[in-house]
């Protein structure tokens, strides 16, 4: 489905994504790369109760209902750090390698207690889960290394801190007492539960955000008139982020399977069938966002379809957003101008996810 209207399954005015597509994509890919649970236990993890449970804990420690100041006291300090490393010397600096993404992994690894000698590790494992050659659909061994490197890592973590609980995500998680139909009042998490769930904040959370940096810094360079307007007014750097996600999302498909028969546009799917919902097609759409091919900070955003909708609405959105917002605010502080090398630029191989590997970037800093 590429139309904004059936992406956000608005279709006759209903949005009823929660209620008529479910995610036993994500479910099934867990089993596929190798994880130690089977596709029933990965399908109740990420269908059932409990993942609601879960995801109402995990968006409290988000954002304990998501102040400002809670996300953006790790994430300044973290971005402050990679921030200040920029310096004017000769040569090119990879925009990527060197700035995008350590801020996205050091913010989530810092609300789950990853040491900081451990992180550029996790970064390199998360970003082997998704890359694919050319031509390349299945999980290559490389990924499936990966996916067991990171399983073995977390089954560590949690164990400890099942023993010696600190002020972390992982920890609460660990600690947490999920309660409702679907399970034994006061049931705890299993350790493969909390390892299906930090896979998914270390793999969506770093991959993603690093590509939206990669994307708002390469399409303000490609469109200067919009350049000059957040330069000379920080004030709009959060429309620099919207338009930015409008225009070339990260995530540029998502994967979903009926529960029962829809009928769209005279068309019947029928119950059990994967629909792939194309959000870079929506976030196009002209019937929704006039002259779409335009990047324009001007134009209203509003309901883009970047983050999915109802049930399957990215947990992680307002982190996302923030992160990026604060590191373009520190870049625009620091930087005069800057220009891009977009011959020696690289892309991602990925199914789904789009952006930048490499972004080779001159800057002009100011202090």
């Amino acid at each position: 489905m590429s139309r904004f209207d059936l992406v956000i399954f608005d279709y006759d005015g209903v949005i009823a994504d929660s209620e008529l597509l479910n995610n036993r994509v994500m479910a099934e890919m867990l089993t596929e790369i190798g994880l130690p649970t089977t596709t029933d236990q990965a399908i109740e993890i990420y269908m059932g109760k409990r993942w609601l449970d879960c995801l109402l804990l995990i968006e409290a420690e988000l954002g304990r209902p998501c102040p400002d100041s809670f996300q953006h006291e790790w994430s300044q300090r973290c971005i402050a750090r990679a921030a200040s490393e920029l310096r004017p010397v000769p040569g090119v600096v990879d925009f990527v390698t060197d700035l995008a993404a350590k801020v996205p992994m050091d913010v989530i690894s810092e609300m789950l207690g990853v040491p900081q000698a451990d992180r550029a590790r996790l970064r390199r494992a998360s970003d082997l889960l998704v890359h694919r050659e050319e031509g390349v659909t299945d999980v290559p061994p490389a990924g499936v290394e990966a996916a067991f490197e990171l399983a073995v890592y977390y089954s560590e973590m949690i164990a400890d801190r099942r023993i010696n609980p600190g002020d972390d995500l992982v920890s609460a998680l660990c600690q947490v007492k999920t309660d409702g139909d679907a399970v034994t009042d006061g049931d705890r998490l299993t350790d493969d539960e909390i390892t299906s769930f930090l896979f998914l904040m270390v793999v969506a959370g770093n991959e993603t955000t690093t590509k939206l940096l990669a994307h708002a810094w390469y399409w303000a360079w490609a469109n200067p008139d919009e350049r000059a307007k957040v330069f000379a007014d920080p004030g709009r750097i959060p429309d620099w982020v919207e338009e930015t996600l409008r225009y070339d999302t990260s995530s540029q498909m998502l994967a979903r399977v009926t529960t029962t028969d829809v009928t769209l546009h005279g068309t019947t799917i029928p119950a059990g069938d994967r629909v792939l919902l194309l959000a870079g097609s929506a976030n196009r759409d002209h019937r929704r966002f006039p002259d779409p091919d335009r990047f324009d900070l001007d134009r209203d955003t509003t309901g883009i379809a970047s983050f999915g909708v109802g049930r399957h609405f990215c947990m992680g959105a307002s982190l996302a957003r923030l992160e990026t917002r604060v590191v373009l605010e520190e870049l625009v502080k620091r930087v005069g101008s800057y220009e891009i090398d977009a011959e020696g630029a690289k892309r991602v191989h990925s199914v789904n996810v789009r952006g930048f590997a490499t972004l080779p970037t001159t800057f002009e800093v100011t202090r």
